[in-house]
C-alpha cells in the first residue's frame, strides 16, 4: 500500500499564519513515505550513522520498490537551504504530486525604478521617486583612484571587451552629438543632455587640475544637465556598473596605437579616475555616479630585460624605436620600463602650410621615455628612431638634433655626448647614458635654427596661441567684447566667423598648456557690466585645446565720469607660475559708434588702437 499526499500552495500559507515557526513553512512540498515491516530498512532518524549510509539506504529503497511496486519512505522536510542537486526525479511524480509553485527571488531593484539624479543646487527641481534625496555639493578635491602618472606600474591595457551580460536589456540615449549612454532598462531616466563646460564653470573648478606630462586630451569636459540646464549627478547601482556604458565619438587621430585611455569622472563631491577603452570610432567608459566627465589618453608602458650577453629592446605596437644593447653593457639583468609619445603630426602639418616661416622644425621622430634603476651604463649603445616629416618640399640643408627631456623640458644633447648618424628618414644615436626618468627623441632642423618651444609643439606638450579682441556696438553706450584664445592653426576660420564685427587687435605669438588660465583686466573708459545671471564676474580665459572655443565675452559701458582715461585698456596676464603679462591692448570702443565693421579712414579706432606684447620687453607696435 503506498500513500501519496498533494498540499496545495494555499494549505501552506494558512498554516504559516497559525504558526510562524513551523519548520516545515519553507518546503515546496512534503513528502510521505511508509516502511514495510520486511524491508530491513532502520530510519535515518533512529540511527547516529553519519550521512556517508546515505547511499546504502537509496540501494535499500530501491530493491523495496522493485519488490512492492510502490514508494515507502518516512515523512521528511525538504529545507529551502539544502537543494537536491544532482538528483534525477521521476516525471510521473509531478503528476501525482502536482504542480510546485516557486518563490521567486525579490529582485535587487523593482521594474521601471528610476536612476538617481541629483540636483547640485538646493533649488533645482528633486526627483521625488529616487530612493535618496539631493546632496549638496562640496568642495573641489581631486581623488584619482587610478594614478596617471607616468611612473605607474603600467605595461599594457587590459584587453576590454563587452562586459554586458548576454541577457541584460539595456537602454542607449543620445546626450548629445558625441556622447552616449546605455544603462538597463529597469532604470527610469528623465531626459538629460551632455553640455560642454563654459568659461566661468572651468575658471571656478578648475584652479587645481592639471594635466602629467605625456598625457594628452581628447574629448572636451562634459556636463550632465536636465531641460531646464540645470546640472544633475545621474546616479546607478553600484551592482551595474558593467552594464552602464559611457560612449563618446572621437576624432581618427585620437586613436592611437601604444595608448592607453582614461576617463575622469567628477561624482558629488570629488573626481575619480576610471579605465577607458577604444572601440570604433567612440571611447567608452564604465561608471555609476557621473556629473561631469573628460577623456585623456597616455602612452602604455612596456617593461623589457636589458641582458648582460646583448639584446635588442623593442615595443609591441611601434616598429619605429629600438635600443641595441652590446654584449656587457650592464652585469646582470636590468628590466627597464619605455614608453612612446606620438608626434601630432596633423598639427604640425597644418601650422607648417600656413605658416611656413614660424617654423623651423622639419622633421621629428617619437620620443622615447625611459624608467630604470641602472646607476651606469658599461658601453655605448645605440638607439634607433624613425622620423615623422612635416613638409614635401626641400627646405635645404639639415642636420639631426639630439632632444633630452627632463621633467618635460627639452635640452639639446652635444655632440660630445652623443653621436648621430641619419639615413633616409632613420637616425641612429650612439650614447653612453640614459638618464632614469628622461626622455630621448631627434630632430631634423636648419643648422642653428632649433627653437626648444616647437620641439614641445610637436608632441603637444603645448600649443602656440594668439589672442584675438571683437568688438560690436549695441548702442552708444554700451558694447559687447569678444575675447578669444585660439590655435594659430584655427586663426584664419576664426577671423572669417567674427568678419561682422570690429576687430580691435590680435596679440603676438605664445605658448599654453591645457588648463592654463589668462587673467584679463579691463580699465580706462569702459566698465564691465554684469549681467543678470552672473553672480560674480569671470575676469579668466582657461584652456583647452579640446574645446569648442576657447571665448570670454561680456559686455561694457562708457564711464562718463569726469577726468577719465581717453581709452579702454585690457591686459592680458598668465595666472599660474611666472603669472608674466602676455598682452595689452588700448583702444576707444566708443569712437566705433554709427559706423559699419570694415569701413576704415584715418578717424577710426585704429588709430588710437595699438598692442603690445609683453615678450621680450618689445615697444608697442600699431595695429
Amino acid at each position: 500500500m503506498s500513500v501519496f499526499r498533494s498540499t496545495s500552495q494555499r494549505d501552506f500559507n494558512e498554516d504559516d499564519e497559525e504558526d510562524d515557526n513551523d519548520e516545515n513553512k519553507a518546503s515546496d512540498f512534503v513528502s510521505f513515505r511508509t516502511i514495510s515491516p520486511g524491508a530491513g530498512y532502520v530510519p535515518d532518524f533512529e540511527s547516529d550513522e553519519e550521512d556517508g549510509d546515505k547511499d546504502e539506504v537509496e540501494q535499500l529503497l530501491a530493491d523495496a520498490e522493485d519488490r512492492h511496486g510502490f514508494h515507502t519512505v518516512r515523512k521528511e522536510v525538504v529545507k529551502p537551504h539544502k537543494p537536491l542537486v544532482g538528483v534525477e526525479f521521476d516525471p510521473a511524480w509531478n503528476k501525482k504530486i502536482g504542480a510546485v509553485e516557486k518563490t521567486p527571488k525579490p529582485p535587487q531593484q523593482d521594474e521601471d525604478s528610476p536612476a538617481e539624479e541629483v540636483d547640485s543646487e538646493p533649488e533645482d527641481y528633486i526627483d521625488h521617486a529616487s530612493p535618496r534625496s539631493w546632496i549638496e555639493e562640496v568642495d573641489f578635491e581631486c581623488e584619482s583612484e587610478v594614478t596617471s602618472d607616468p611612473e605607474s606600474e603600467y605595461d599594457a591595457p587590459p584587453d576590454f571587451e563587452s562586459s554586458n551580460p548576454v541577457d541584460a536589456c539595456v537602454t542607449r540615449m543620445t546626450l548629445s552629438q558625441n556622447v552616449t549612454i546605455e544603462y538597463p532598462d529597469r532604470y527610469h531616466v528623465d531626459p538629460i543632455r551632455a553640455v560642454t563646460w563654459s568659461q566661468e564653470k572651468r575658471a571656478a573648478e578648475l584652479r587645481d587640475i592639471t594635466l602629467r606630462f605625456m598625457e594628452k586630451m581628447c574629448t572636451d569636459i562634459y556636463l550632465l544637465v536636465d531641460k531646464r540646464d540645470r546640472k544633475k549627478v545621474l546616479v546607478f547601482d553600484q551592482s551595474d556598473e558593467a552594464v552602464v556604458t559611457f560612449s563618446v565619438k572621437v576624432n581618427k587621430d585620437e586613436k592611437d596605437v601604444g595608448y592607453r585611455y582614461e576617463a575622469r569622472i567628477k561624482n558629488k563631491s570629488n573626481w575619480v579616475t576610471r579605465m577607458a577603452y577604444c572601440k570604433g570610432d567612440e571611447i567608452k567608459f564604465h561608471a555609476t555616479e557621473v556629473e561631469s566627465f573628460y577623456i585623456v589618453k597616455i602612452p602604455i608602458k612596456e617593461t623589457e630585460i636589458i641582458q648582460p650577453e646583448g639584446n635588442t629592446l623593442s615595443f609591441k605596437h611601434s616598429g619605429g624605436v629600438s635600443m641595441d644593447m652590446p654584449s656587457q653593457t650592464v652585469e646582470m639583468p636590468q628590466p627597464i620600463a619605455m614608453q612612446l609619445s606620438n608626434v601630432d603630426k596633423r598639427a604640425m602639418v597644418k601650422r607648417h602650410s600656413l605658416f611656413p616661416e614660424k617654423f623651423k622644425l622639419q622633421k621629428v621622430s617619437q620620443r622615447l621615455f625611459v624608467q630604470h634603476d641602472i646607476e651606469k651604463f658599461n658601453k655605448a649603445f645605440s638607439v634607433k628612431l624613425d622620423l615623422e616629416s612635416f613638409r614635401d618640399i626641400d627646405a635645404g640643408p639639415l642636420e639631426p638634433v639630439a632632444i633630452l627631456w627632463n621633467d618635460g623640458e627639452p635640452t639639446i644633447k652635444s655632440k660630445a655626448e652623443c653621436s648621430l648618424s641619419q639615413e633616409a628618414n632613420r637616425v641612429v644615436m650612439t650614447m653612453k647614458n640614459f638618464p632614469n626618468k628622461s626622455g630621448l627623441s631627434v630632430g631634423l632642423v636648419a643648422p642653428g635654427k632649433m627653437n626648444q618651444d616647437e620641439a614641445k609643439l610637436a608632441y603637444a606638450d603645448v600649443f602656440m596661441c594668439k589672442i584675438t579682441i571683437h568688438i560690436k556696438i549695441v548702442n552708444p553706450q554700451e558694447a559687447t567684447v569678444y575675447i578669444n584664445c585660439i590655435m594659430i592653426e584655427n586663426l584664419p576660420s576664426l577671423l572669417d566667423q567674427y568678419k561682422p564685427l570690429w576687430l580691435i587687435g590680435i596679440s603676438e605669438d605664445f605658448y599654453l598648456k591645457n588648463f592654463q588660465r589668462i587673467r584679463i583686466h579691463l580699465s580706462g573708459n569702459s566698465i564691465r557690466k554684469r549681467s543678470s545671471r552672473q553672480k560674480v564676474l569671470n575676469c579668466f580665459i582657461v584652456f583647452s585645446n579640446r574645446a569648442r572655443e576657447n571665448c570670454l565675452s561680456f559686455r561694457i559701458d562708457k564711464d562718463t565720469r569726469m577726468g577719465g582715461c581717453p581709452n579702454t585698456v585690457l591686459d592680458f596676464s598668465l595666472d599660474s607660475g611666472s603669472k608674466r603679462k602676455l598682452h595689452r591692448q588700448e583702444f576707444d570702443p566708443w569712437m566705433l559708434v554709427g559706423r559699419k565693421p570694415g569701413c576704415f579712414d584715418k578717424s577710426s579706432v585704429f588709430t588710437l588702437s595699438k598692442g603690445q606684447t609683453f615678450v621680450g620687453l618689445k615697444t608697442p607696435r600699431p595695429l
